[in-house]
């Protein structure tokens, strides 16, 4: 029996794949933090990106438009142990957004932020945006003082992704 499925590509070449039963699927590359220098060299090469990183899938609600990619929590920062918060070790889709709606600032998300800055791969919420400064206050759902809040400048980061989806 063949399956009737269809292959879809966005124009960042994500894959979006239709199944029969009408759910869509999409395919990401899967970055672990621990893997930042690597995606910092990578990011700009699309073929470089998928080559050297593993793939992952998520159940989707439709096919987007965007950059996709899939990140592996490594610390419990984002877990305050509530309905909407992320463990270490689960895995987060998230899509890019575009530096020309940095200035702007961004909101609270129901999942956070993957900020990715010259300091490395962060999950966090951001929770207060200087306009003038550029400086954007990164915190963690985990009250524990070993996650503190920190500043960034926006100089500094050279990515921010909002993830929409967690799988644990």
């Amino acid at each position: 029996m063949k399956l009737n499925i269809d292959l879809i590509e966005n124009s960042c070449g994500n894959h979006f794949i239709t199944m029969p039963n009408g759910s869509i699927i999409i395919e990401v590359p899967l970055v672990p933090f621990s893997a930042y220098a690597s995606f910092i060299e990578a990011f700009d090469h699309e073929y470089t990106v998928k080559k050297e990183f593993e793939t992952t899938y998520f159940v989707v609600d439709k096919i987007g438009r965007g950059r996709y990619i899939a990140f592996t929590v490594t610390n419990e920062g984002m877990n305050g142990w509530g309905l909407y918060d992320t463990p270490c070790g689960s895995q987060v889709l998230a899509r890019e957004l575009g530096k020309q709606h940095w200035k702007d600032g961004v909101r609270s998300t129901k999942y956070g932020w993957v900020i990715i800055s010259s300091k490395g791969i962060f999950h966090k919420d951001i929770y207060k945006f200087n306009k003038e400064t550029g400086d954007i206050i990164c915190s963690s759902r985990n009250p524990l003082k070993e996650f503190p809040d920190f500043i960034l400048n926006l100089n500094e980061v050279h990515s921010i992704y909002k993830v929409i989806k967690r799988s644990f």
